[in-house]
């Protein structure tokens, strides 16, 4: 398992530990953004392993587009949460 796997893993199961203790509904909302995030980005990935058996490129492709889409999520969350602003 690869490094970034196991940040992502402890990042969900911290934003798992914060969420319970959050009273601001806005922290919250934005822990519960992230785990989204997370199984989501599970889902997907897991979707597109068996790209990878029959041709490796699209495989590759599209766990790219995954990892993308994953970058993109926690950016925009990011910035929206600098903004003190819903994460959706």
């Amino acid at each position: 398992m690869g490094h970034g796997y196991l940040l992502a893993f402890a990042g969900v199961l911290i934003n798992y530990i914060k969420r319970n203790d959050e009273t601001d509904p806005l922290y919250s909302a934005h822990h519960s953004y992230m785990i989204s995030t997370f199984w989501w980005t599970l889902l997907w990935a897991v979707l597109a392993i068996p790209l990878y058996v029959l041709l490796w490129i699209p495989g590759a492709a599209a766990h790219f587009v995954v990892g993308l889409w994953y970058l993109y999520r926690c950016i925009r969350g990011w910035l929206r949460f600098n903004d003190n602003r819903d994460p959706r």
